[in-house]
């Protein structure tokens, strides 16, 4: 694979692994588009499980202080982010054993997934008038946890985005923006790197596609840094727009996006 194509799958796998926006239905949409080629697109697919573990550096250099309290006076939020882990880890352990995560990368259902997002995301956002914040992260109930991991769980589909999936059903639950943020990216903590640690072990068992992988480590190396350092602002920028109430901005997005790549797939 050419230096040039993991650089530009490193940026958007840093830009919207965080924004609400759908990772993996970029990257379908990438695929779709632009790499025609099924034995490119096999390889794309296992880069993206390095550039993975640059995205998850991002998340632990923006939240590294709250993952050090929970260590310590706020080790009453550990129980909920456990319980809120659990849906996404059983339904996406399900998914690769049962082999039906093949299915799920059809860029039609991606393109509909994506449409999906941006209703999600302009019809989520509550009303401030509506005097929502009423729940608090220090005292998150379990169930309350496990409502947003259902959230986190149904973004293992392609196309809808576990950041606004999740944002949003903690938003109504009644967290404040920047709390539901902190709590949605410290729960894909694990999430991430379970995925990851599938993937890899996954393609490891796969002779066929080990001999056709011909990536040298410097230029996956470069991939997972530039993932770490756009994830990073992407992250950064992600919490200002919720503070500053314009998360749903992301659905003039999303439509289009889900709406041309449905389009363009069922042509193709």
């Amino acid at each position: 694979m050419e230096t040039l194509q993991i650089v530009i799958q490193a940026i958007v796998q840093g830009l919207t692994e965080f924004l609400p926006v759908s990772s993996s239905g970029h990257l379908i949409a990438l695929e779709t588009f632009f790499l025609p080629d099924p034995a490119t697109v096999a390889t794309m697919t296992e880069t993206t499980v390095a550039l993975h573990a640059g995205t998850l550096l991002a998340v632990l250099l923006v939240f590294w202080k709250s993952l050090v309290e929970l260590c310590g006076h706020r080790r009453s939020l550990v129980i909920p982010l456990v319980v809120a882990t659990i849906p996404a880890a059983c339904v996406g352990l399900l998914i690769v054993i049962s082999g039906l995560d093949e299915l799920l990368t059809d860029p039609r259902l991606t393109g509909a997934m994506l449409v999906v997002t941006g209703f999600v995301l302009w019809m989520g956002e509550p009303s401030v008038a509506s005097g929502y914040e009423t729940a608090n992260i220090e005292i998150l109930s379990n169930r309350q946890a496990f409502w947003i991991g259902i959230a986190q769980a149904f973004a293992i589909v392609p196309g809808l985005s576990r950041s606004g999936l999740t944002i949003v059903v903690a938003r109504r639950i009644g967290l404040p923006g920047q709390q539901a943020a902190q709590f949605s990216f410290l729960m894909s903590i694990p999430v991430i790197a379970g995925a990851v640690v599938v993937m890899l072990c996954k393609q490891l068992l796969s002779s066929e596609i080990a001999a056709a992988t011909n990536i040298a480590w410097d230029v996956i190396g470069l991939g997972i840094a530039i993932s770490a350092v756009v994830g990073y602002g992407a992250l950064k920028c992600l919490l200002l727009l919720l503070e500053k109430g314009r998360f749903h901005w992301f659905t003039f997005w999303c439509i289009p996006l889900g709406v041309f790549l449905l389009v363009f797939a069922t042509q193709v």
